[in-house]
């Protein structure tokens, strides 16, 4: 019996990862790029974030009304994320449109246009990002307590980053910041469902091989755990309590026995 599970390494470095699942009537794909909010200078705070957002406003192929129009006509769903150490775009189709979603996937990631108009329309959105988590204490609480852990290191920081900052981007820093970034080495594309792996490997080899290798990505360095106390008050009739403990990293030996 075959392994359900298939790696391609392509020579720009991207690796593209499938798991079949026969039985199932729908397909589901990501693209995953080991760079997030940790990975940003302090003027660049929020960028991982924005660029995340941006991708969905245009290619050189695709306005963003058409790369709307085109995901609603497949039926399916598609969103993305961003972390302290991730983005994401990902979507989920029936399997008769794998090579739709394919090719509207790999356009969204090799050929953003990163309009300028599009830019300054979705400022007021992210604007407005920070106030919806500003305004919930239960979600504030772990940015309050971030900042206190990590202090200025970019750990500290909220992934949406500031409103000085995100009113300051424009298309060039967000252009340059991909392209520093967004390197093949970091990329990962992973595909499951009623798939066959060569035939993932015809669509979607040809389309990224096309990026090429990045000039490397620094190493992270993990920064010391601060110790302290961050009250933040509010006039509400709720109080939030945060407590945050160094633990154990999830390689540390006496933590695997438990994940095996």
């Amino acid at each position: 019996m075959t392994q359900p599970e298939n790696k391609t390494t392509l020579d720009n470095g991207i690796r593209i990862l499938t798991h079949d699942m026969p039985y199932s009537r729908s397909v589901s794909m990501g693209v995953l790029v080991n760079v997030g909010a940790r990975d940003e200078l302090l003027i660049e705070s929020g960028l991982s974030h924005f660029l995340e957002h941006m991708l969905f406003k245009g290619t050189k192929r695709r306005s963003a009304f058409q790369i709307a129009k085109e995901f609603d006509a497949m039926g399916g769903n598609t969103n993305a994320f961003t972390s302290m150490e991730t983005t994401c775009c990902h979507a989920k189709v029936i399997t008769s449109h794998t090579e739709a979603i394919t090719d509207l996937l790999s356009d969204i990631f090799l050929n953003s246009a990163f309009d300028p108009e599009e830019v300054e329309k979705e400022k007021p959105v992210i604007i407005q990002e920070i106030g919806m988590v500003e305004e919930n204490p239960e979600d504030y609480i772990h940015v309050l307590t971030g900042h206190c852990c990590w202090g200025d290191n970019p750990l500290g920081s909220s992934v949406l980053g500031t409103r000085e900052n995100i009113l300051g981007f424009n298309t060039d820093n967000v252009k340059d910041y991909f392209i520093r970034r967004y390197q093949p080495q970091q990329t990962v594309i992973s595909i499951a469902g009623n798939i066959e792996h060569n035939h993932i490997m015809d669509i979607v080899g040809p389309a990224f091989e096309s990026k090429g290798r990045g000039a490397g990505f620094p190493d992270r360095i993990a920064p010391e755990v601060k110790s302290g106390v961050n009250v933040y008050e509010k006039d509400l009739e709720q109080v939030h309590i945060c407590v945050s403990l160094k633990g154990l990293p999830i390689t540390d030996k006496s933590v695997m026995p438990f994940l095996c």
